[in-house]
Parts: C-alpha cells; structure tokens; sequence
C-alpha cells in the first residue's frame, strides 16, 4: 500500500513539474523559458554574446547590408529549429519518465499486458529521443556556423552561406535584381509569371527564384498543389480537412535538377506517428502508363511547426536525374510511395501533370 502511494505521488509530482515553466540553456547558449503549455519566449536575461559593447551585432566590412541581413536570417533560422529539437526533447523524455512510472505501477498490479504494452512504447519514446538528440546536436552547430558567418573571409563567404541556406531551407536574398528578358515575363510578389507554348498549349509558369548566387545559376518554381491525403479511419476526425497536403516543385542548380516535396500535416499526433522522411529513404512514382521511377532522399526532413498555425510541415527534396526527369517530362502520374522512418504510404495524385508543366517551364528558362 505504501509502495503505491509513493507510485501515485510520483505521477501527482511529474504532472505538477509537466505544468510548471523552466528557465533552460541550449548548447548553442540561448536561454528560454519553457511555458507551462509547451510554448517558449526568450529569458529576460538573454543577451546577444556577439555583440559589440554599443549592443550592435558585429560584422566584416565586406559584407553588404543584403549579405548582413542573410546571415540574420540564417542565425534566427538555426537558432528556432535547434528550441524547436530542444523542445521535442523535453516532450520525449516526459513521455518515457510517464511511461516507466505507469510500468511501476502495473508491476504492483500484477498487469502483464499493460506493462508489456508501455515497455514497447517506452523503447519507441526512446528511439525517437536518440533520433532527435542527434538532430538537436546538429541544429546547434548550425547555429555556431551560421554566427561564424560574420567572420570568414570574403573568399570563403558565398560557399558557406549558400550551403547552410540549402541545409536550413533559408532563401537568399539577392544582391541585385535577376535580370530575365524572356518575353511575357512579369513579377508579383518577387514571383515571376511567363507565358510559354508547349506542344500549341499555352502554359503559364510560377517561378519563385531565378538568379545567380556565386556563380551558381539557381532556379525554383513555385510550389504546386501535389495530393490531398487522409487514412480511412480518420475520415470522420478529419471531416473538413485533410490530414496531409502536399505540394511539389522543380529545382535546378547548375541544371542539376532535384525534386522537392512540401507536406502540410495538421495533427502533432499524426506527424508523430509517422516521423520523419529519412536520408536515402524511397519515393516511388507510379505513371498512369505502369512504368515507374524510383527517387531517393538527399537528407532527413523533419517536421518543422508552422508559425501561428501549429501545423507540421516536411520539405524533402529527391535527386533527379535526366532520365528521371524526361519520364516526368512525358507521362501524366497516377500515384506515389513515400517511405517515411515509420513505414511505406502510397498516395492518389490528383494534379496529375503539375511536375510535366514545371519541367517544361524549367526547360524553358535553361535555353
């Protein structure tokens, strides 16, 4: 009887710490405070260590103020998405510290089912926390390289900067205007619009970046509805909306072409269950011929909370080569396979020619 009261007082006790704000460091030293509802702000006594004595962030003199303002950009990026792994962690451990006191307490009650069943979630809990350690360790030194930037030397700028902006999926500012005289071409929004013909159809193309970054000539069009997705049984939870939404563009680099996929879930529960989409991991497109094409994945992507929304989004990009990328050119899809860490999903394409019309803009703009 005692043992069990200690086994209760010890839930009654973690709930109260659950419900309680914590002034915590993260490795890369930004102080927070973790609100009792999972949110964070920053601590009062947070100071920028970079900065000079007048309190103004410290600078080469080579720098532009565009080139100043993209490693703020990159500093802030680095530095959300390693709270944000912090955070994950601390909801993770909460999860196993829950869990063991709940196998506690079925050991007492004799309930073997019960504890079999919390030990296979707490190895889940644990495998998922070692996961995003690495990930938070990972975000952490981006933040270090991202401060760094305000330091190298001019030769070694644009390389660094161009490659943390393509692992922080940060967009450059450019430090001129593109220039593109490509008849029918208007920009909105700092988005191009051009009207082209493919095969006497008139197609118009969204095109969100077309520049030149330290010599490399960089193209992306304008992401594009893909799919719409929900499982069978959640049909009736998710009456209004979808639980994923997916959308699609074409990037080029150099004319090295990648094919990036945006996913919108809109349950933390959900995004749980699936995970991540790992580095190398399948995406298998099926054409409504029967031929199909197999991608893989240039990195891990990890859901990442919207700002204001709270949805969880995944942006995976797959390598593509020119074989790949003249089927796509051709042939209308039928479906997809996406191998996330939890499993394999197939999913409908209800836009079926979206990647063939961004392939042909793309071709368009390449001559």
């Amino acid at each position: 009887m005692k043992k069990n009261f200690i086994l209760i007082f010890a839930l009654l006790l973690a709930v109260f710490v659950a419900n309680s704000q914590r002034n915590v460091t993260t490795i890369s030293g930004q102080r927070i405070i973790i609100m009792p509802d999972g949110s964070w702000i920053p601590s009062n006594d947070h100071f920028e260590a970079d900065a000079s004595s007048s309190g103004e962030i410290t600078f080469q003199a080579y720098l532009s103020s565009i080139m100043k303002s993209n490693v703020l950009e990159m500093i802030q990026a680095a530095e959300n998405k390693e709270i944000n792994t912090f955070l994950d962690l601390v909801n993770l451990q909460k999860e196993s510290d829950r869990n063991k006191l709940q196998i506690s307490l079925a050991k007492k009650q004799n309930n073997k089912e019960k504890v079999k069943l919390l030990e296979q979630e707490t190895i889940e809990i644990e495998n998922k926390y070692k996961i995003a350690n690495e990930q938070y360790k990972q975000y952490a030194l981006y933040v270090a390289k991202a401060k760094n930037l305000r330091f190298v030397t001019e030769k070694d700028f644009l390389p660094q900067i161009k490659e943390l902006s393509e692992l922080l999926h940060v967009k450059l500012k450019e430090e001129s205007p593109s220039e593109n005289n490509l008849p029918g071409t208007r920009t909105i929004n700092g988005q191009q619009k051009i009207q082209i013909k493919v095969n006497d159809i008139d197609l118009t193309c969204h095109v969100k970046n077309n520049n030149v970054i330290s010599g490399i000539k960089t193209i992306e069009m304008v992401p594009q509805p893909l799919f719409k997705y929900t499982p069978v049984k959640l049909k009736n939870y998710f009456k209004e909306k979808e639980l994923i939404v997916a959308s699609v563009s074409i990037l080029s680099e150099n004319k090295s072409k990648k094919l990036r996929i945006s996913l919108k879930l809109i349950s933390k529960d959900a995004s749980k269950n699936y995970g991540y989409i790992p580095i190398d991991g399948l995406l298998r497109i099926l054409f409504i011929s029967g031929k199909k094409i197999d991608l893989y994945g240039l990195r891990n992507a990890r859901g990442e909370t919207e700002l204001y929304t709270g949805n969880i989004v995944y942006t995976a990009d797959y390598s593509l080569s020119d074989d790949d990328a003249n089927a796509l050119s051709d042939i209308p899809l039928d479906n997809i396979g996406m191998m996330w860490s939890s499993g394999f999903e197939t999913y409908t394409i209800y836009n079926v020619d979206v990647i063939m019309n961004q392939l042909s803009c793309l071709k368009k703009l390449l001559n």
